[in-house]
C-alpha cells in the first residue's frame, strides 16, 4: 500500500496526519453552537481519523462547506469525491476525458488552464 494511505474496511483511502487536518480549517466552537457544534466537531474528527467507513456525502460536504466558510469544492477533492455537476459534465463530453489527459501529460495544473481560459477571455473584449 503506498504511503500516506491506509485501509478501512476493505477500501484504501488517503490519510493526513492529524496536524494537517486541524491546521486546515478552524474548528466549529462547540461551547458557541452548543450540541449541533459538538457534533459537527466530532464528526469532523471521525472523518478526519478515518473512523467513518466511507468519505461523507456530496450534501454533507456541501452542509460543512457552509458553516465552516469553506471550499465546498476543496471538501469534495480531500474526501475524494467528483461533484455530480462536474461528473455529468465528464460523462456527457466524449471529449472532456480527452481534454484532461492531454492536461495531465502537459503538467498543467487546473489553476494554470483558469488562468489561460481568464487570458483568452481578456483577449476577446
Amino acid at each position: 500500500m503506498p504511503p500516506g494511505t491506509s485501509e478501512r474496511h476493505g477500501q484504501a483511502r488517503e490519510t493526513r496526519t492529524s496536524t494537517e487536518a486541524r491546521a486546515h480549517r478552524p474548528r466549529p466552537e462547540s461551547s458557541r453552537n452548543g450540541e449541533q457544534g459538538r457534533r459537527l466537531a466530532t464528526y469532523l474528527s471521525r472523518v478526519e481519523n478515518c473512523l467513518d467507513p466511507s468519505p461523507p456525502t456530496e450534501k454533507t460536504l456541501r452542509a460543512l462547506a457552509e458553516v465552516l466558510g469553506d471550499s465546498f469544492d476543496e471538501l469534495m477533492q480531500l474526501a475524494g469525491r467528483v461533484p455530480e455537476d462536474v461528473e455529468k459534465l465528464i460523462k456527457g463530453d466524449p471529449d472532456m476525458p480527452v481534454m484532461l489527459r492531454r492536461a495531465r501529460e502537459q503538467n498543467v495544473t487546473g489553476a494554470e488552464f483558469l488562468e489561460w481560459l481568464g487570458d483568452q477571455e481578456e483577449g476577446g473584449k
